[in-house]
């Protein structure tokens, strides 16, 4: 089985979103700096010569074409305007921005 490339992207975009968001409020949170992924992907052209990628899931094989090893580096970026701080809680209680 495999999925879009884009729709994984989209779901590390959720689960880094809520891990972000559960960290909040927590004495320890971690700075969400560069994103490295290494992953399977197959592709194919569809009659209309658009490219598709696909990634297979663990144990999934491509019905046809090549496996390639692809590597994406991503580097979070906050909404324009907004304030990219890391806020931490010392011991004594206090709030740091990093």
């Amino acid at each position: 089985m495999s999925v879009k490339l884009s729709d994984m992207i989209t779901s590390l975009r959720s689960e880094l979103e809520s891990a972000v968001q559960e960290g909040e409020g927590k004495e320890i949170r971690f700075r969400l700096e560069d994103v490295e992924i290494e992953t399977q992907v197959t592709f194919e052209c569809s009659g209309d010569g658009k490219l598709n990628f696909w990634v297979l899931e663990a144990g999934g094989q491509a019905k046809r074409g090549t496996v390639q090893t692809l590597r994406l580096k991503l580097k979070p970026a906050a909404k324009e305007g907004a304030q990219e701080a890391v806020l931490l809680r010392s011991p004594e209680g206090r709030t740091v921005e990093s």
